[in-house]
């Protein structure tokens, strides 16, 4: 049995010839799949991420299983665990250090490890998108303006997503309002997962939103039947809060070492077992 191995160089190839309809069309697969009741042929096991602490770090292991139980879907089952680790120090200037390992269906060992700095990001990023555009749905061609806000991979990757469905005339770079009070504001708020968002996401908690007052991505993406239609029609503003759930790291680093694959790209190790 032999192992891929993708460098961030690898990755880099892979997602310079991805569209971004790919990535959030995945995202679309996740999300409705986390919210449905469960059908026959869809896998999903999305177990809470455990941490530990190493002293400098603090390291995240999130293991999903995700997608179709045909091995020919576009969404095929896979089991992945991403391993992430967040330093304590502020002084800490190199970002957060990530690897995704993808497993082989059939024979319970390694298929590929990749170096998931940039796919956080991107999933990230993707399924902001999709939430704009349940949001917006037909309004979206309306749109001038683009306000963005944040720092490295994860708003170079949110602009590039963003940038790629809405034609931008102008932009500023700062908000004037907390967290909290948009929250406030919105006359629906989006989240990735109600209940994951519940736990770690203190904007919601600290407001004292109850899982009545979510709506899952997924919940939002169903009702359009297939469509975007007019949008989210609400007063006030739409939110959407993600925390991330492991199916998406298990869906974006499948379709990565796939084409990577594809491509010849990355480090073989052959007789690995």
């Amino acid at each position: 049995m032999s192992i891929t191995i993708l460098r961030g160089k690898d990755v880099e190839q892979v997602t310079s010839r991805i569209h971004p309809i790919e990535v959030i069309d995945l995202m679309k697969a996740v999300f409705t799949g986390i919210s449905s009741q469960g059908t026959l042929d869809l896998v999903k096991q999305t177990p809470h991420r455990s941490t530990i602490d190493t002293g400098s770090h603090t390291t995240l292991f999130m293991p999903a299983r995700f997608g179709m139980a045909d091995s020919s879907s576009e969404v095929p089952a896979t089991t992945a665990i991403k391993i992430v680790s967040v330093p304590k120090s502020p002084e800490n200037q190199e970002g957060l250090p990530a690897t995704t390992i993808i497993m082989d269906e059939q024979t319970g060992g390694v298929r590929g490890i990749i170096n998931a700095r940039m796919l956080t990001a991107i999933r990230t990023s993707a399924g902001s998108a999709l939430a704009t555009l349940v949001s917006l749905g037909a309004r979206l061609s309306e749109v001038k303006e683009v306000v963005m806000f944040g720092a490295g991979l994860q708003i170079y990757w949110h602009a590039w997503m963003l940038l790629h469905l809405i034609k931008q005339n102008g932009q500023e770079g700062t908000t004037q309002t907390s967290a909290s009070s948009r929250v406030k504001r919105a006359g629906v708020v989006l989240v990735d997962s109600r209940e994951a968002c519940l736990k770690e996401a203190g904007e919601l908690i600290g407001v004292g939103l109850k899982a009545e007052d979510l709506t899952e991505l997924g919940e939002a993406v169903t009702s359009k039947d297939q469509g975007w239609g007019n949008g989210i029609q609400t007063p006030g503003i739409s939110v959407f809060k993600s925390v991330g759930i492991g199916s998406q790291d298990v869906v974006i680093g499948h379709l990565i070492l796939r084409k990577a694959e594809e491509l010849g790209l990355g480090v073989q190790i052959p007789e690995y077992d």
